[in-house]
């Protein structure tokens, strides 16, 4: 996938949580081994998102893009954020942001995507 694409996607995806009442935190949280697309916060609950954008299937379901290690590190990556700003007894957790680009876009947000 193009980063083009990619940050086409985080910025539907950005707008569209805002649109619901989510304020953005942080775009595109970098540690060792990746990033986090989104950290939000809504209702004093801390959100990590993972955005995914696709402009078809060829290459598999947009569902089956978290993979086992992706899920690992977007775990990890969440307790590395919390820790790094000192939120030790902060409720969170883990979105997916799914995104198919054609002529127009269908979105689908799915809440605790990734059972902590």
């Amino acid at each position: 996938m193009s980063r083009k694409l990619g940050n086409k996607g985080e910025k539907i995806a950005e707008s569209y949580l805002k649109s619901c009442g989510y304020e953005i935190l942080e775009r595109n949280f970098y540690i060792r081994g990746g990033e986090i697309d989104l950290i939000t916060k809504k209702d004093d609950q801390i959100v990590f998102v993972e955005v995914k954008t696709r402009t078809n299937e060829n290459y598999g379901s947009i569902y089956e893009q978290i993979t086992e290690k992706k899920q690992k590190f977007l775990i990890n990556a969440a307790i590395n954020y919390l820790n790094k700003k000192n939120l030790d007894n902060v409720d969170w957790r883990i979105d997916a942001v799914f995104i198919m680009i054609d002529n127009d876009f269908k979105l689908e947000h799915i809440k605790n995507a990734i059972i902590l």
